[in-house]
């Protein structure tokens, strides 16, 4: 069954790649508030709500000064904290079957872009002498207190089903990904679930 709703959910997808505009703006858009959404509302399982922080914006550290950057979501937990994000990124067929050029494009658009953000913040958090992202939401705010965080985990969130890739990033180091062999700790929405 699983098998067949990635058929369909890759012939839809191909669909809606004919309006490149619908794809970009409406569809994609869509896809990626939805897994973001998601993801919030399953962290409470896990995690007490006041500990979680929903789209946080922060100075990027990679652009020009006033420039931000989006953290989907933060979870602080004791002295650890986890760096969210999501991607919602067609994981096709040919990828899965073998096509290695297909798997490293889609491996790379669901974990290591996602991963790439995460740690776009961490470099932030590094840098900075007092890291403060805002949840935009709300303007609460998520003061980095450097003494009490110990440890800062990468999450990647996919809509895909990726287990047997996610947890073994370093076998496809020949795909050149995560060249710094670094890894996030990447799950689908339904694992999280």
């Amino acid at each position: 069954l699983s098998n067949v709703l990635d058929a369909l959910w890759e012939a839809f997808d191909s669909a809606a790649r004919q309006d490149q505009t619908f794809y970009d703006t409406r569809y994609q858009r869509y896809a990626a508030d939805w897994l973001e959404e998601r993801t919030t509302t399953y962290l409470p399982s896990l995690f007490p709500d006041g500990a979680i922080y929903r789209t946080l914006d922060y100075p990027d550290p990679e652009k020009a000064a006033g420039s931000t950057a989006e953290l989907d979501a933060a979870v602080v937990w004791g002295p650890f904290v986890l760096l969210v994000e999501t991607k919602a990124k067609q994981f096709r067929i040919a990828g899965q079957l073998g096509d290695i050029g297909w798997l490293r494009t889609d491996v790379k658009r669901n974990v290591k872009e996602a991963f790439d953000q995460a740690l776009r913040a961490q470099k932030y958090i590094e840098a900075a002498d007092r890291p403060v992202f805002k949840e935009r939401k709300s303007d609460r705010e998520l003061v980095w207190d450097k003494a009490r965080f110990r440890r800062v985990y990468p999450l990647t969130v996919s809509l895909h089903h990726l287990a047997t890739l996610t947890t073994r990033l370093a076998a496809l180091e020949p795909l050149g990904l995560f060249k710094e062999k670094e890894y996030p700790f990447a799950i689908s929405e339904a694992d999280l679930e």
